[in-house]
């Protein structure tokens, strides 16, 4: 399958990429600054910036079959990387009527319904110090909910950059663990992408 990675460059998204090339998937990595290296087997790097319009163009053109929205941002003051990004990648993809693509969104618990799964530390933690992150991450969920695409939302705790590859998807209940290994995400994102079977599911991932 064809699959486009935005937030390629991320510590989340570069590993999406990799697990995607080992199934053999061909790969867009689009990212604003490509790498010097040369690329792999199977991977296209877009140079493209989700803010600007005009460089999302190729994905009137371009087919792809997986669209993965990991979009993230280092800065802590307020920013809509996350929702303006989404939108116009969206916007975008309608453009091309002959491409359908499925959406996976990497967003994060805490969001929505799933507000009551996390604990009320983590909820005060959430709507406060990261009330604007989330506000990004509903925004996110709403215009992929809203876009007529098949859509995957996952809802991640806390990442980590461990190299385990164990995870649990839960749709209801109480979190049993608050962190999730980056490794655990991509390798998750891979699984839905590989099996294609399931779609329009909203869960959170620990």
């Amino acid at each position: 399958m064809k699959i486009t990675v935005f937030g390629a460059s991320g510590q989340t998204g570069k590993q999406v990429v990799e697990q995607c090339l080992e199934a053999g998937h061909e790969v867009i990595a689009a990212m604003r600054n490509i790498p010097s290296t040369s690329t792999k087997k199977g991977l296209t790097y877009i140079q493209s910036d989700v803010l600007e319009d005009k460089s999302l163009s190729f994905l009137a053109t371009e087919q792809a079959d997986v669209v993965v929205i990991a979009l993230g941002t280092k800065q802590l003051m307020k920013n809509n990387v996350r929702s303006l990004g989404t939108e116009n990648i969206i916007n975008a993809l309608k453009a091309n009527s002959n491409s359908t693509p499925t959406l996976i969104l990497l967003s994060a618990a805490g969001i929505g319904d799933s507000k009551h799964q996390i604990g009320w530390g983590s909820r005060l933690i959430a709507y406060t110090l990261l009330a604007h992150t989330m506000r990004e991450h509903e925004t996110q969920e709403q215009a992929v909910i809203n876009s007529g695409f098949d859509y995957h939302i996952l809802r991640a705790v806390g990442l980590t950059n461990k190299s385990e590859i164990d995870y649990q998807l839960i749709n209801e209940g109480k979190l049993p663990n608050l962190q999730v290994s980056r490794t655990a995400v991509a390798t998750c994102i891979a699984e839905l992408i590989n099996t294609n079977k399931r779609k329009n599911t909203i869960t959170c991932i620990c």
